[in-house]
């Protein structure tokens, strides 16, 4: 049972979780919009766990302040300490690629 997600059904059958690849970007962009605890993932680190609030999808990003948007990301949040963070959700092309070489990215952003 190790490493395993499982789930007590109503009735008490105990149920294992398979992972199955998601059927398209916008389906795991909804996702992620209504349920923002996903970012958080197995991965983060700190004294304390991230929360993040959904500011807006498909937002434009410029690459400064008088400039006009040069690039997008599917969603803009920003955590607890309002820093913004930016996803951009991308659907592996191939099967044959290595599983360590995830096509879904966050990064808080930093302005130095």
């Amino acid at each position: 049972m190790a490493g395993g997600i499982f789930v007590i059904q109503g009735d008490g059958d105990l149920v294992e979780l398979s992972e199955h690849p998601y059927d398209s970007e916008d389906l795991l962009q909804g996702l992620l919009a209504r349920y923002p605890r996903l970012l958080s993932g197995d991965g983060t680190s700190g004294s304390s766990e991230r929360s993040w609030l959904l500011i807006e999808r498909e937002v434009g990003v410029p690459d400064n302040e008088e400039a006009p948007d040069r690039w997008s990301v599917d969603h803009l949040f920003v955590d607890q300490d309002a820093i913004p963070t930016l996803v951009e959700v991308k659907r592996p092309r191939s099967r044959g690629r290595r599983p360590g070489r995830r096509s879904e990215r966050s990064c808080p952003a930093h302005t130095t």
